[in-house]
């Protein structure tokens, strides 16, 4: 609030001394040119409109530097998993998460604790242009107890809410986010008229086979209806699924069939299957928001369709504002290791998925063009194997099929031949007169 006020006094000085200075230069003019009231009454009019488009201009700098609003919300996110033909509660799968969220456009941050398991917790958050993702190990692999070992970040262009499949399975908070930060604006229609949105579920592990309907709220910055919908039409070539930039591509033959299984799974989902269904149940209006405080999202199966699988529901239970800003990017405070999509290139047959490197305390966090980070892309460019190697059979094939061919195929052939030649062996005719 201090620099606010401080702000304030900077523009109303400036604006006084902008009215003198203006004043002072007319008074001269006028004595100079011996103008007639009139002209004079005109004056001091276009006097005041350049001081009042002056007040604005700066009272306008002060808001987006000294006067932005954040809104903080907290509170409970339950999930819940059915059996979709009974309708039972599967009671071992229920989590209950703690989320926080701040936001104030277009920076926003959501956080999440597992508050069956502290040591499972996330935490995203927007700068404006990218987004940064932190999560602990022990969320990639239960059986690290994640305690001696550096955090995780991976950092990618844009707002989606685009993480790997396990980190959202083990903690579902992207409802929160598409609750408060996720604005009806950046979902436009392809031309087809159709709202293609990334897999928000999957994440970097997913395909975009889904397309959305989406409701506005009567505050046109949230959403009410966020409806996902399977949709043919987006299908394509799996050569084209696997580059698409936001997709993990396979990096080994193993990926690769789960990769094929996934495609496979797509493709029986019958087409206009509502695959997941958010809606907002209930809202605040807090000082001028229409804040969303109890929102629910359903999943369903496509084996049992229409009925309910998976519930998650997002229930606010603190509101707090501020006239401050706030800086939506921690700086880590130990070791991080980090995967950097914002360097991801694809040339010459060559995948750089992306940078990798460690983020120690206190260092600033690099820009996309650090040269360091750029050389570790531009020669992974040069030497590394291509996108599809594993497809491929290298070196090691070759010689192995070359050392099979002499070593075993020839041999006998060459044997085979030598027999046809000499007829049977003795020993071989002697039994034949016998039997």
């Amino acid at each position: 609030m201090t620099s606010a006020k401080a702000c304030f006094r900077r523009a109303s000085a400036s604006a006084a001394a902008a009215t003198r200075l203006c004043a002072c230069s007319a008074a001269k003019e006028e004595v100079a040119r011996g103008t007639s009231g009139h002209r004079r009454r005109k004056e001091k009019r276009h006097l005041r409109l350049c001081v009042s488009i002056l007040w604005t201009s700066i009272s306008l700098s002060c808001a987006l530097g000294g006067f932005a609003e954040t809104i903080h919300v907290t509170g409970l996110i339950e999930r819940r998993q059915f059996n979709p033909e009974t309708g039972a509660e599967y009671k071992e799968s229920y989590r209950l998460i703690h989320f926080s969220v701040l936001f104030g456009d277009p920076y926003w941050q959501v956080q999440g604790t597992n508050l069956h398991m502290p040591d499972h917790w996330l935490s995203v958050c927007h700068d404006g242009t990218n987004t940064y993702a932190f999560y602990p190990p022990v969320l990639e692999d239960d059986k690290l107890s994640g305690a001696s070992l550096p955090s995780r970040a991976m950092i990618y262009t844009g707002s989606w809410w685009l993480l790997h499949y396990i980190l959202n399975e083990r903690m579902q908070i992207y409802p929160a986010w598409i609750a408060y930060c996720l604005r009806p604006d950046s979902l436009r229609p392809d031309k087809q008229g159709r709202i293609v949105t990334l897999p928000i579920h999957g994440g970097r592990d997913g395909l975009p086979v889904n397309r959305s309907e989406v409701v506005p709220a009567k505050d046109r910055r949230f959403i009410d209806v966020l409806r996902v919908i399977r949709d043919r039409s987006l299908d394509r070539p799996p050569k084209e699924w696997m580059l698409l930039p936001h997709y993990n591509t396979p990096r080994t033959l193993q990926e690769y069939n789960w990769f094929l299984e996934d495609i496979e799974f797509v493709h029986g989902l019958p087409d206009g299957l509502v695959r997941s269904e958010f809606v907002c149940m209930e809202r605040l209006q807090y000082r001028g928001w229409s804040l969303p405080v109890r929102c629910v999202m359903d999943h369903y199966l496509s084996s049992v369709p229409g009925k309910l699988w998976r519930r998650v529901t997002v229930l606010a239970t603190n509101v707090q504002w501020s006239a401050e800003g706030f800086d939506p990017v921690p700086r880590p405070s130990e070791p991080v290791e980090v995967a950097d999509y914002r360097y991801r290139r694809f040339e010459r047959k060559r995948l750089f998925l992306h940078a990798t490197y460690t983020l120690q305390p206190g260092q600033p966090w690099p820009t996309d063009r650090d040269p360091e980070l750029l050389a570790q892309a531009e020669h992974y460019i040069r030497h590394g194997p291509r996108y599809d190697a594993f497809l491929r059979p290298g070196p090691r094939h070759y010689l192995a099929w070359t050392l099979f061919l002499a070593l075993v195929v020839l041999p006998t052939l060459l044997w085979t031949l030598k027999l046809r030649k000499t007829g049977l062996p003795r020993s071989a005719g002697h039994r034949s007169q016998s039997s």
